[in-house]
């Protein structure tokens, strides 16, 4: 626990370096494929993570999920405003979701740490990306089927 700072320092920059990538690079706006890696990433980094018990796989996995957030977060704000009429109500009603799947990611993982330990919290947020990962497939499947995406 004494090292939490440091790890959390660690998916800062990870997070802020692919920010700077995903700003200077196009091929990822539009991208399905790429949306599915993502939601897949994030459960398997999550299920990796239930299962790590030393520093530098911490260290390495903190970096995936400084990237992960990073990509996650700018393109769900590009495609949550792109094509809007309104893109400030847009952008606020995109934020306000967030704040709130972060309060309740807070208090849910908060009660799980508590209540059991950092890697069942991990193995949970695995299995909800997984079904994540489904539930955008299913989706996408759909929406193609109708051409709408």
């Amino acid at each position: 626990e004494k090292e939490t700072g440091a790890l959390l320092l660690v998916r800062g920059f990870a997070t802020c370096g692919m920010f700077v990538i995903l700003g200077r690079t196009n091929g990822w706006r539009f991208n399905k494929k790429l949306i599915l890696a993502v939601t897949f990433s994030l459960a398997a980094m999550s299920l990796f993570g239930a299962a790590i018990h030393t520093k530098l796989l911490f260290i390495l996995f903190f970096f995936g999920l400084g990237l992960i957030h990073a990509c996650a977060y700018n393109m769900s704000m590009f495609h949550g405003i792109s094509g809007a009429l309104k893109r400030s109500r847009r952008a606020g009603i995109h934020e306000t979701i967030l704040a709130l799947g972060s309060i309740s990611g807070v208090v849910s993982g908060g009660y799980l740490y508590q209540r059991y330990s950092f890697s069942t919290t991990l193995f949970v947020i695995g299995i909800v990306s997984l079904i994540a990962f489904v539930g955008e497939c299913v989706a996408m499947g759909v929406l193609s089927q109708r051409n709408v995406v």
